[in-house]
């Protein structure tokens, strides 16, 4: 009994993963789903799966509508990418509160369904002294506020669904830091980031977002006293950072 089960059971999968990824539809209606094995000038040959035997058979191209590869992975495929617009993703950083500040951030996609990869615009806003690790690199404890504007280019090589994959691109970030004794810093970071972003069917939206690059700061104190021959404040390299990492958590539109 046990062997007639695992024969039976071979033969489903083995029907359902060689055999049923192609269809040949004939011109009077019918429609095959099999492995095409090979096409010449005058026929079409084909194996497929019936009554848990596999056969081999051809059709000459005369009585064929059309024949197609990969059917139901298409079908699939599209199922997934027509679920949801995908147009826009509107995304929030809870871990900020331990890195570098809690984020929204927002990304329009411009990921054409017909080609497996595409492009994406980021723009987001950052409240910087609410980061532990911003905290400590920004004497952020002396801070009324402090925040930055965030943008990036991301370019998508191979998406799964139309607003999901690896993406990497250039990342730049600028704002203000405001102390409770009135001085300001300027701030402002730029470099590259790399990421993978997960989409659920029903439109939920997890990123993990690594960012490497260059953070500056110049001082713009509220009281400024300068000497003959004193250059107004310039940009200094604060720190560069190794790893920016960010988990981002949304909805897709």
């Amino acid at each position: 009994m046990k062997k007639v089960f695992y024969t039976a059971l071979g033969l489903f999968i083995i029907g359902l993963n060689l055999f049923s990824q192609d269809v040949v539809r004939r011109i009077n209606g019918d429609s095959i789903l099999c492995k095409i094995t090979k096409v010449d000038s005058t026929k079409v040959y084909f194996d497929f799966v019936r009554n848990s035997k596999q056969f081999s058979s051809f059709l000459n191209k005369k009585d064929i509508a059309s024949f197609e590869y990969d059917v139901l992975s298409k079908k699939s495929e599209a199922n997934i990418r027509t679920s949801k617009n995908n147009l826009f993703i509107l995304t929030a950083d809870p871990i900020g509160f331990i890195t570098f500040g809690p984020s929204i951030s927002g990304e329009l996609l411009m990921l054409d369904k017909e080609k497996s990869s595409g492009v994406g615009l980021f723009a987001g806003f950052r409240l910087t002294n609410l980061g532990i690790a911003s905290y400590t690199l920004l004497g952020a404890g002396d801070m009324n506020t402090s925040f930055v504007y965030q943008f990036a280019f991301r370019y998508y090589p191979k998406i799964r669904n139309v607003s999901d994959g690896f993406f990497l691109g250039p990342h730049i970030e600028f704002g203000t830091s405001n102390f409770t004794d009135g001085d300001k810093t300027k701030i402002r970071a730029f470099g590259g980031e790399i990421g993978y972003k997960w989409v659920h069917k029903s439109g939920f939206d997890i990123e993990l977002v690594d960012c490497v690059g260059l953070i500056q700061s110049k001082n713009e104190p509220a009281v400024a006293y300068y000497e003959f021959g004193e250059h107004e404040p310039e940009w200094k390299n604060l720190a560069f950072v190794f790893y920016m990492l960010s988990v981002r958590m949304g909805i897709v539109f």
